[in-house]
Formats: structure tokens, sequence, C-alpha cells
């Protein structure tokens, strides 16, 4: 039983980044929603270009004020330095590591990132 390798869970939130084409440029799925806190992942063309301060804006004032949430966690593959980086680029901390912790059955490290130290959401602005 559960949910099948690589698909996310029905209670998934994604919200596309596209642009005045309508091109998508990436994807950010909400899920594992607890009382105050929630999963994020994260999926991109591979380019940076996506992630202006507008868009960035959007996508955490979605979770720490539409949402409500106090808090947003991103689980990291610990063979993913770029994705690592990125993760710290956009504000996320470093919470722990978890042997065994990533869904491609490697190493995971867990960051976070709590409302109050939010760089993008307005509230913290």
């Amino acid at each position: 039983m559960g949910i099948r390798p690589g698909a996310m869970p029905p209670e998934t939130i994604a919200l596309g980044v596209i642009d005045e084409w309508g091109e998508l440029h990436a994807v950010i799925c909400l899920n594992a929603f607890y009382s105050h806190y929630c999963s994020m992942h994260i999926a991109s063309n591979g380019r940076r270009a996506w992630a202006t301060r507008p868009v960035l804006r959007a996508i955490f004032g979605y979770a720490f004020e539409f949402l409500g949430l106090g808090r947003v966690n991103a689980l990291v593959s610990a063979r993913n330095i770029a994705v690592q980086v990125m993760a710290l680029k956009l504000g996320f901390r470093f919470c722990g590591f978890l042997p065994d912790g990533a869904d491609d059955g490697g190493d995971g490290i867990l960051f976070g990132m709590l409302r109050e130290q939010c760089p993008w959401w307005e509230g913290t602005v």
C-alpha cells in the first residue's frame, strides 16, 4: 500500500511558475502538512531565472500568510550539492542529517525556514 515511488501525496499543493508566453519554469509543491509546518519540494527547468523576488514573495507569502504556517521544511539528497546551495540561498537553514532519509534511498539533509526568518515574505521584510 502507500504512494507509488516518485508520486506526490494526494494533499500536495502545486504552485507553477509560468512566464508570459505560458512556458512552465518551475513547480513548487507543498505537502506533509502538520499543525504549523509542511514540506516544500522545488523542481525547475534547470535555470535560475524563475526565482525572482516577486515569485519568491508569492511562494513564501502563500505558505506563511495564506496557509498560516510557521515553518517550511525541505529535505535534500546529501548527494545533490547544487540543491543544497539553492536551499541556503533561498534562506533555508541547515537543521540536520538524516541517514537513509532522502527519496533516492541515500542520506538526506534537512533544511528549514521559520516564518520570522524568511527573507521573502512581506511580513518579515
